[in-house]
């Protein structure tokens, strides 16, 4: 092989060849890494871009955390022992840790309302009541309809509880107290409060037509008459707010009246009498008295 061949050679093994030239090759996306994929969880993919990296669809975590159960949080009441005199207590200290806890999803479910309210009853007296109760929340469980119209499971229990632990001696004093109970020195404000209170001992519904006609035949006739004439309420509450309304009208007005009465004493003058006395024989002179002439 001569040498001008050898050197040619030695060129191409030097020298590639010079192919097309190739596309360039994209970048691979570097994986995302956080605390999320740290804890097992995956990566979580942004929304939007780099630019603005949020979204509404980021509003998703709120939704989720609403779907999320809701647990009870506070102080439940203490247990009840069967002890009577603290059965309204226990009833609403209750009723307020419930009110406390309204968006719990025990509050929010009648029959597991109950089944709580249940498990803070302790003791011997109370332990047949409970066990009858958890049967006839089993057929409620099973068949609703066996509910009295218009009340849930929780309406029924609170009923059947007050029924077999309030104290009746309490129960009728609070009786007669309401009955005997009278609007006193136009305070209307402590009239409602009295008859709210004593018509929970009595266990008897503020709405109840015989609650409602005894309010009314507590208050003065004429308040009784204004709010049935000007606002014909139907509820305690409408009667509540009529009887506040007409009593504080009735307020202003004897104000702005005994206020002209004052206004119009101090403007009249005194009459003088210049006239003789027509009862002249009640002075015991026996003859009519005739001012002198000047």
């Amino acid at each position: 092989m001569t040498k001008l061949a050898l050197a040619g050679r030695a060129l191409n093994i030097l020298e590639p060849t010079k192919d097309a030239p190739s596309e360039p090759e994209e970048d691979k996306p570097m994986p995302i890494r956080s605390l999320e994929t740290f804890r097992g969880r995956g990566p979580r993919k942004p929304h939007g871009d780099g630019d603005d990296p949020f979204t509404i669809a980021d509003l998703d975590n709120d939704e989720e955390k609403d779907t999320k159960h809701r647990r009870l949080e506070g102080n439940p009441p203490k247990a009840f022992d069967s002890n009577q005199a603290q059965t309204i207590r226990f009833l609403t200290q209750f009723k307020r840790f419930m009110l406390m806890n309204r968006k719990a999803d025990i509050t929010k479910d009648p029959i597991a309302k109950c089944c709580y309210f249940l498990a803070l009853f302790e003791g011997s007296k109370v332990e047949g009541w409970c066990k009858r109760q958890y049967a006839w929340l089993d057929k409620v469980e099973a068949n609703p309809h066996i509910l009295p119209h218009g009340m849930t499971a929780w309406d029924a229990l609170e009923q059947d509880f007050q029924h077999s632990f309030i104290n009746y001696v309490v129960h009728e004093k609070a009786h007669d107290d309401l009955r005997k109970l009278k609007m006193s020195r136009g305070n209307i404000d402590q009239y409602i409060a009295d008859f709210e209170f004593l018509a929970q001992r009595a266990g008897i519904g503020v709405n109840d037509p015989t609650a409602i006609r005894l309010f009314s035949e507590g208050m003065p006739f004429s308040l009784a008459k204004s709010c049935i004439k000007l606002e014909q309420p139907k509820s305690f509450k409408q009667w509540a707010k009529a009887a506040q309304a007409q009593q504080r009208n009735y307020i202003l007005i004897q104000g702005l009246k005994r206020s002209k009465d004052r206004s119009s004493t101090a403007k009249t003058p005194l009459a003088q009498n210049t006239t003789c006395n027509p009862f002249f024989w009640r002075r015991g002179g026996g003859q009519q008295q005739q001012n002198p002439r000047p």
